[in-house]
């Protein structure tokens, strides 16, 4: 396997240096400029953000006195004159099952004990693969993102156990536990639909390297997916009535480059910064992540880049909280950036001193 500590920009060609140094440079610079549009939304500080909080609060809590999960939810969405329609407004029932079958405090620490299983992996495979630094710096800064995950009410959302099993599958996977890795994949992915980008990734990336089982293994999960998927918008169906005409927003917002900096703030190193800090930073913890090779570093950029194209496009200001779905990886940049940076000015020089010749 390739040490993370190699830099893929390492013999880059003079040219995509510098497109990568502009781009890097003029990101960072309007996303200062955009700062007054990119306040963080993780956290529930506005009164839609709370609804969501609220609204799942009561659903655990119906459930916990013994009222089915379909029941709760269309008895809540209703009283609170909330969209019962598409079915996709319904969440996944799996973590709703789940936080109803434990106290809460009970919820907390199985959160605690993934993030602490999470960073055991990732240290260990950092030390394996990279210099001493390496573990060190990078556990700590995994550490501080995910603490994030442990704050009440945040153990309410999907989004938090989705995305904490996203990076729990790719410490198992950079270990070489590929079936345990297979199952957190998948378990992120029947918590929220919105993994399912991951799962692409980790679907296409074992295809690319020609471990056909393990894609065979990852397109059969996704088909189960589906299978669940059909039979939730099944129970969905059963309780809507002709009264129930109130539809949801598209996904579809266009938010832009400020937008993907709110959802990027899901983590408590972004979040606790300025906002100018956020935008200034994001680019560069980009840079370093699209730096780092070998099969794990580039499952991990990829991940990354693809929730950050794709939340250009999608998704609303008050559900910037998506973006626990990848930014608790997004401070692992801070490892490779200074490398990234520094192969990246070394290419440009390399050809400023032909040029002289």
């Amino acid at each position: 396997m390739t040490s993370p500590a190699e830099n893929r920009f390492k013999e880059i060609r003079p040219l995509w240096a510098w497109l990568l140094l502009g781009l890097t440079a003029g990101l960072s610079v309007y996303g200062v400029y955009v700062r007054g549009k990119t306040q963080a939304l993780t956290m529930p500080t506005d009164n839609l953000t709370q609804a969501d909080f609220a609204l799942y609060q009561r659903i655990i809590n119906r459930m916990r006195t013994g009222e089915g999960y379909y029941t709760a939810v269309g008895t809540e969405l209703r009283a609170r004159q909330s969209p019962v329609r598409p079915f996709l407004t319904w969440r996944p029932p799996t973590v709703a099952w789940l936080m109803s079958r434990f106290p809460n405090i009970v919820n907390g620490i199985i959160i605690f004990m993934l993030i602490a299983a999470a960073l055991c992996l990732w240290v260990r495979y950092l030390h394996r693969e990279g210099p001493l630094w390496m573990p060190i710096a990078g556990g700590v800064i995994l550490f501080i993102s995910l603490i994030l995950d442990c704050l009440w009410p945040l153990c309410l959302l999907h989004e938090t156990w989705s995305g904490l099993c996203i990076v729990l599958s790719l410490g198992l996977y950079g270990r070489g536990y590929s079936l345990l890795s297979l199952v957190f994949g998948m378990l992120a992915l029947f918590f929220r639909e919105l993994a399912l980008p991951f799962v692409a990734v980790m679907l296409a990336m074992a295809y690319w390297e020609g471990r056909k089982r393990e894609a065979l293994a990852w397109l059969l999960g996704v088909m189960a997916f589906g299978i669940f998927l059909g039979i939730h918008a099944w129970f969905v169906s059963r309780q809507l009535t002709a009264a129930d005409v109130l539809v949801g927003p598209g996904w579809l917002h266009l938010g832009g480059w400020p937008y993907v900096i709110k959802t990027a703030r899901a983590n408590i190193i972004l979040l606790t910064a300025p906002s100018w800090v956020a935008g200034l930073l994001l680019p560069f913890l980009l840079l370093g992540l699209a730096s780092w090779s070998g099969p794990v570093g580039t499952r991990v950029a990829l991940t990354v880049g693809v929730y950050a194209v794709a939340y250009l496009f999608v998704g609303r200001g008050y559900h910037a909280y998506w973006g626990l779905m990848y930014a608790p990886l997004l401070p692992l940049g801070l490892v490779f950036a200074p490398r990234a940076v520094g192969d990246l000015l070394r290419a440009v020089c390399r050809r400023r001193v032909l040029d002289g010749k």
